[in-house]
C-alpha cells in the first residue's frame, strides 16, 4: 500500500514538473513564436563575418587558411607583423581565404587567397597586404600614413592596385544648405543625389533633426533624433529594393546626446517622408527591412532564444537558431530575399571557439512561399513635394 502511495505522489510530482517545463518552454523573452526557416550551411568555418553577398545566390566569405593556426607564435607574427624596417605588414594572402557559397546548390568553393573586403556596384575588393608605418610623422595618424595592395574589380577581371589606406569618413563637415554658424558637430552624407543629415548634436531633445534635401529643400524629421543612426559615406544604410533609408539598425536601451533610444525604427524616402516600424523590444541588432518584413537578431535572453527574428505587423517569429555578435555577422542581400549570418550555439560558462562558427544562408521569399518583388512597407501619404 505504502509503495503505490509513493508510486502516485511521484506520478503527481512528475506531471506538475512536466507542466511547469511545458510552460516554460512555451514561454519566450520576446513573445515570439518559433517559426525556424530551412537555411544552407557552408563546410567552411566562417572567419568574421556573415559574408557579402556578390549575387541574388552566392555569398562570399572569408576562411582562416588551413594550418596558419599550427604555426609556430614567431610564423604567425610575421604574417601580421612582418619584418620591414618602417612598416608593419599584415599579409592578408597568408592568412585567410576568401570562399563563396551557392545557396542554390549548397556548394562552395574557393575563391581565391587574401581577405574580402567589399562588394559594391559589381566590384569586389579583396586586400592582399596592408602596410602601417612603425613611426608615425607628426600630424596624421599611424591609419591614415599606410597604405593596402588590392585585388580590385569585376568578378574575374580583378587588377592588383596600390591605395591610402585612409579610413572611411563618418561625418562630412557641413551640409549643402546649412546655414552659418551651426553648433552641430554631427553629420551624416546621405547618397550625393539625396543631401544631408544634421542630428543638432546636444541641442535640445524636443528640436527635430534636419534633412537637407539636394534640392535645396530642408525637411524637419518629426522623429526623436536619437534614433538616428550612424551613416557612413559608403551609405550601408541604404536599401535599395526599397528605396529607403534606413535610419537606425538597433534597439539599444537608454539615453544619448539626442535624447532617448526608443523601441521603433524608422524608414525615410530620399523625399524626407518617413516610416515608423515599432517593435516593442530592446536588444534587437542587426535590423534590417526584408520582403517578408523587418528582420533583426536577438541575444539578450535564454541560450535558445538566440536568432534571428521576424516582425510582420503584430507578429514574431523566431526563424533560426545561433548567436550573433551586432556589427558585421548578419548580411542581407541586395534584393531583400536572403540573409545570411555567421553564429554559434550559445552555452553558459562555455566560451566559443573558432571551430564552433557556421556560416548559413536562408532565403526568406522561399520560406514564406512570397514572389520576390513583394513589398510589405506602405509609407503614407508625403507632404514632401
Amino acid at each position: 500500500m505504502l509503495k503505490k502511495q509513493w508510486l502516485a505522489l511521484g506520478l503527481l510530482v512528475f506531471a506538475v514538473l512536466g507542466c511547469t517545463a511545458s510552460t516554460a518552454r512555451q514561454e519566450h523573452s520576446l513573445g515570439a513564436e518559433r517559426h525556424l526557416l530551412p537555411y544552407v550551411e557552408a563546410s567552411q568555418v566562417p572567419m568574421s563575418t556573415g559574408g557579402i553577398w556578390i549575387s541574388g545566390h552566392e555569398v562570399a566569405f572569408n576562411m582562416r587558411k588551413p594550418g596558419v593556426m599550427e604555426l609556430s607564435q614567431a610564423e604567425r607574427d610575421e604574417i601580421t607583423g612582418g619584418n620591414l624596417p618602417d612598416y608593419w605588414r599584415y599579409d592578408h594572402t597568408r592568412w585567410s581565404e576568401v570562399w563563396i557559397l551557392d545557396i542554390n546548390t549548397g556548394k562552395t568553393r574557393k575563391y581565391v587567397d587574401g581577405g574580402l573586403q567589399r562588394f559594391h556596384d559589381g566590384v569586389i575588393t579583396i586586400a592582399l597586404q596592408s602596410y602601417r608605418p612603425r613611426q608615425p610623422k607628426p600630424g596624421l595618424s599611424r591609419f591614415e600614413q599606410g597604405y593596402i595592395e588590392l585585388l580590385e574589380g569585376r568578378m574575374g577581371e580583378e587588377k592588383r592596385l596600390t591605395r591610402p589606406a585612409s579610413p572611411i569618413k563618418q561625418h562630412p563637415d557641413k551640409c549643402t544648405g546649412e546655414p552659418d554658424g551651426s553648433k552641430t558637430r554631427v553629420r551624416y552624407q546621405l547618397k550625393p543625389e539625396h543631401g544631408c543629415l544634421d542630428v543638432r548634436y546636444r541641442a535640445p531633445p524636443e528640436l527635430p533633426g534636419l534633412y537637407y534635401r539636394s534640392d535645396g529643400k530642408v525637411i524637419e524629421l518629426k522623429m526623436p533624433r536619437a534614433d538616428i543612426g550612424h551613416f557612413a559615406t559608403d551609405t550601408r544604410e541604404w536599401v535599395d529594393w526599397l528605396g529607403a533609408y534606413l535610419l537606425k539598425d538597433g534597439t539599444i536601451g537608454g539615453f544619448g546626446a539626442n535624447g532617448y533610444f526608443t523601441q521603433t525604427i524608422h524608414l525615410m524616402k530620399p523625399d524626407g517622408s518617413l516610416l515608423a516600424v515599432p517593435l516593442n523590444h530592446w536588444s534587437i541588432q542587426n535590423i534590417r527591412p526584408t520582403r517578408i518584413g523587418i528582420v533583426g537578431d536577438y541575444g539578450g535572453g535564454r541560450p535558445g532564444e538566440d536568432g534571428l527574428y521576424l516582425w510582420r505587423g503584430s507578429q514574431i517569429l523566431q526563424i533560426s537558431e545561433g548567436f550573433t555578435a551586432a556589427g558585421s555577422d548578419v548580411s542581407y542581400s541586395p534584393d531583400g530575399c536572403k540573409v545570411s549570418y555567421r553564429s554559434y550555439a550559445r552555452r553558459l560558462g562555455v566560451v566559443a571557439r573558432h571551430e564552433d562558427y557556421r556560416l548559413r544562408a536562408i532565403n526568406l521569399c522561399k520560406g514564406f512561399n512570397l514572389p520576390p518583388d513583394t513589398n510589405p512597407f506602405v509609407w503614407p501619404e508625403s507632404n514632401n513635394p
